[in-house]
Order: C-alpha cells, then structure tokens, then sequence
C-alpha cells in the first residue's frame, strides 16, 4: 500500500512540475510579444546582441550538460558496482572484494544437469568426490528465483527471525547463527556491518526456510531428491567476504541462488591447514594461511556461480566465502552413513549427553568416546584433528604423557593447527611445565591477535603463575574483541584488585553491572 502511495506522490509531483513548465512558457511567450525591453534597440544592433545572447546560452547549456551527463555516468556505474537486475537486487561484488577472493583456479569437476543421471550421480559421484552441477537456466531450472529476490523476501518475510554470525563463532555454536535478528533489520543494518574483530554477520539459520512457504520454489534434480526425516536444510544470506571457517558433516548439496560462493574442500583424511574451529576465520585463513600452503597442502577450491548447485561428499572439510550479497540453501542429510562419519556423529552424540551426569557415568562416556577416536584413528591416522581430539580425551582421564603425545602428533602433522598449540599449552600448565606453556601461548598470540580463547587461556596461566599485572593487559585485550562476554570483565576485575589497581577494578565492575542489567532486561 505504502509502494502504491509513494508512486501516486511521485506522479502528483511530475504533473506538478510540468505545470510549472508550461506556466513559465507562456509567461516568456508573453514577454517576447510585448518585447518591451528590446524596443529602443532596431536593426543590426538588436540581431547583434541576440547572438551575443544565444552564444552565452549555449555555452552554459553545454557545461551544465557535461557535467550533468557526467554525474548520471558516476551514478550508474555505482549502480552496476553495487546491484545488478539480474542478481535479484542484491549487490554484486565489488573491486576490493574480486581483488581478494576472486579466482580462475576451479578445481572442482562441472557437469551439466541434463546430462547428469541418478545412476552416474550415484555410482561416480556419491560419497567420493564434489562436483558442480550447471543448469540451462540457471537458478530457474531448481527453483522459482523470483521469489528469493531481495524486495520478494523483505515483503514477505521482513519481520521473521533470522539467525547470523561470523565465519568461525557459527561453527563454534554448532553450525548455527546466534545473533536474533528480523530479517529487514539484518539486511538494512547488520548485512553492512561487522563485529568487534572486522568480520561480516552471516545468516547460517536452520529455521528460517521450513518455516517459510520459500519450500515450495524447490525443484531439484532427482539426484538431489529431497525427504522428510532425512534430510535437513540451512539458509545461508550475506555480503562480500561473510562465509563460515572450515567443518564437515554428512552428506550435503548446497546450491547458489544469487550472488557466488568461493569453496575451499579437503578430503577427510587431510585436515585443513590451519585445523579446525575455533582457530581462524575465513577471511583470516585465506590472508594468514592460505598463501603460505605448498602443493602438497593446497585444497581443492572453485567459485560456485550463481545458479549452480555444488554436492559436498559426507565428511569434505569445507570453508567458504562470498563474493558479493549471497543468497543459498543447503540440503544436509541428518544422519551420516559412511563408516568414518557415522563414528564422528557416534562421539559428538556422547558429547553431548555429557552435562549433568554423575562422575561414574561421566567417567564411563568419556571411555566409550576414546574407544571410538581410536577407532577412527586407525581409520584415517594421518588427520590432525582425531590426533587432537584424542589428545583433549587423554587430559580429560589424566593421562597427559598420552595426551602430549597425540598433541605433539597433530602439530607435526599441522604445525598451523593453532588450536592443538592452545590445547598443548594447557597441558603443559598442568604439568608445571611453564616456560614451554608460556612459549606456546605467545607463539599463539602471534599466530592470531584476534583469538580471544588465547587471551582467556594465557589470561588465566598469568594469574595462576602470580602475575596479575600482566594478565590485567592480556584480560582487557579480551574485553575489545568479547566486550559483551561477562567472564572477561569479571577476570579483568579480579586480576586489577590483585594487581592493586582498585580504581580500574571499580571502573569495570560498572561495566559488569550494565552487562548483568542487560542480561536480566533480556531474559
């Protein structure tokens, strides 16, 4: 209705001004008829001054024209750097975006749809290697694009919730946003912005596309059926470099709708350079990390355009980033299936079903969880993150000469694999071995300024080793990149009235009680 209000004002307007026109016309063909200004000048003198005139005119007309023509160029060119029709009114990547993360290098075998077979999918491609699947059509082909452009989703759906995050907090919080949003409010504000350590805001939401009438656009491929129960879906929206750090799950199929999608895959037995959450970012990992890497190391990589669908074999690591505003659905099965995956999604279930218990019970899963990493050890003994894993599970039952050791063996495997360098640390501690526990926290500070597990961990080793002026710089370092975490505060607090400092511990025990205000007005 407000549409249909505006283009009524605008039409009023242009008659307006169009009346206006026509009134001043008349007003000058009255002026020329009576000619009283000109009538003292006869002959050659006024046809003289007429052409004095018209040159005048025409030499301020040219200027205006030029430099008018001029401005409406720099306008469309904006325009075409920022939205693009045929990308559904998001906006395109731009020239500092392509500079970073556009690539001709694709890696990943393409096929087209109409000479793709559910036999061939299946006996070629399923389980074993990515592929992309290009169509005719585009995004037409699987599913009704019309209704995912960016004005059909804000009318639509603009007061529904979506849930975003940054690229390596989403898989900390187990492949889900955990920022509430509606969806105007992100794509008006939170799509443009970034959080405390520069990273976009990506929605990675598991709820919005069920519960919208969005699953009626989908039409894929048989190869990609779709069922209840079985399988699981994910909406992906966000600007030029959001994305998600590396992980892997079951089987999957994510197709673009707009926009393009840079993918980064290595195969399970090969865990990423760099290791897994919560080590790096995407954008992190590819201005740190990804330059460095040899052939050896070098994923599998291509640049998904918009309209294609790319299959994810069950247990491919994958990272991604977006080039431009990217609007995707993912189609993930539930469950896993081959043997390796199966034994992951066994131990994560054990994870979970770990709060709350009694110690005996605890002890018992913690048992059953290393029997399967063994297991998975033996499976795939050259991937870093079982040898980290199993690493955590030996410090968990107090055997720390084994857990230095798988942790030793992750780090040999990955000397990138920040995570298993923080983990090693933490064992050292508890062994009293603090010059060689301090040496790998700063060597992890280094590695990444903008991790604040590291200054949370090397925070509580000062404190424990009596140097609470030291911790107080490394706590408040935490505070800017977690100021809305509680446990920064209340650690900054803590080491400022040991360090003597009452003053400053006053001062944040005000920020403590905002946060606490805050969280009470919340909940």
């Amino acid at each position: 209705m407000s549409k249909r209000r505006n283009n009524r004002k605008e039409s009023n307007d242009t008659h307006n001004v169009s009346r206006q026109k026509n009134n001043t016309a008349k007003e000058s063909k009255k002026n020329l008829k009576s000619g009283s200004s000109f009538d003292h000048l006869k002959g050659s003198s006024r046809h003289i001054l007429l052409c004095i005139i018209t040159v005048i005119v025409a030499v301020i007309a040219f200027k205006f024209h030029n430099s008018f023509i001029g401005h409406l160029d720099n306008v469309d060119i904006s325009k075409r750097n920022t939205t693009s029709a045929n990308n559904g009114g998001w906006r395109v990547a731009d020239e500092a975006t392509l500079n970073l993360y556009n690539s001709d290098l694709c890696t990943v075998e393409r096929v087209k749809a109409e000479s793709l077979t559910v036999n061939e999918f299946e006996r070629i491609y399923r389980y074993k290697k990515p592929l992309i699947v290009q169509f005719k059509n585009g995004a037409d082909d699987w599913i009704e694009s019309a209704k995912w452009t960016l004005n059909s989703l804000k009318e639509e759906y603009g007061g529904e919730v979506v849930h975003s995050g940054n690229a390596r907090d989403i898989v900390r919080h187990g492949g889900n946003g955990y920022v509430e949003t509606s969806f105007t409010e992100y794509v008006d504000k939170l799509m443009s912005d970034k959080d405390q350590i520069g990273e976009p805001y990506y929605v990675f939401d598991r709820l919005f596309y069920n519960g919208s009438y969005l699953t009626e656009t989908l039409r894929p491929p048989n190869y990609f059926e779709i069922k209840d129960g079985v399988d699981d879906s994910i909406f992906f929206l966000g600007s030029s470099g959001s994305g998600v750090s590396f992980h892997k799950h079951a089987d999957a199929w994510n197709g673009v709708v707009f926009g393009r999608k840079r993918w980064f895959l290595y195969p399970v037995e090969q865990t990423p350079p760099g290791g897994v959450y919560p080590g790096y970012t995407m954008r992190e990992w590819i201005e740190h990390i990804y330059p460095t890497l040899t052939a050896v190391n070098r994923p599998i990589e291509c640049i998904q355009e918009p309209g294609e669908i790319l299959y994810l074999p069950e247990s491919t690591y994958h990272g991604t980033v977006n080039l431009g505003d990217t609007i995707a659905l993912g189609i993930q099965k539930k469950e896993a299936v081959t043997t390796v995956e199966k034994l992951f999604y066994d131990e994560h279930k054990l994870a979970q079903s770990m709060r709350g218990v009694s110690q005996q019970t605890l002890a018992s899963i913690q048992q059953k969880k290393l029997q399967i990493m063994k297991e998975i050890s033996g499976l795939i003994p050259n991937n870093a993150e079982v040898h980290m894993k199993l690493g955590d599970l030996y410090k968990d039952i107090g055997e720390l000469d084994k857990a230095v050791e798988h942790l030793n063996a992750a780090i040999k495997i990955d000397p990138l694999f920040l995570v298993a360098i923080m983990n090693l640390a933490g064992i050292k501690t508890k062994m009293h071995d603090f010059v060689k526990a301090e040496e790998l926290y700063r060597h992890a500070l280094v590695m990444n300024p903008k991790l604040w597990d590291v200054y949370a961990q090397y925070g509580d080793f000062l404190m424990m080793t009596n140097r609470a002026q030291e911790a107080v710089a490394i706590y408040r370092k935490g505070t800017e990149l977690e100021p809305n975490t509680l446990a920064f505060w209340s650690n900054l607090r803590q080491a400022q009235d040991i360090a003597g400092d009452h003053a400053g511990a006053r001062s944040t025990q005000k920020v403590i009680d905002k946060l606490n205000r805050k969280l009470d007005k919340h909940n």
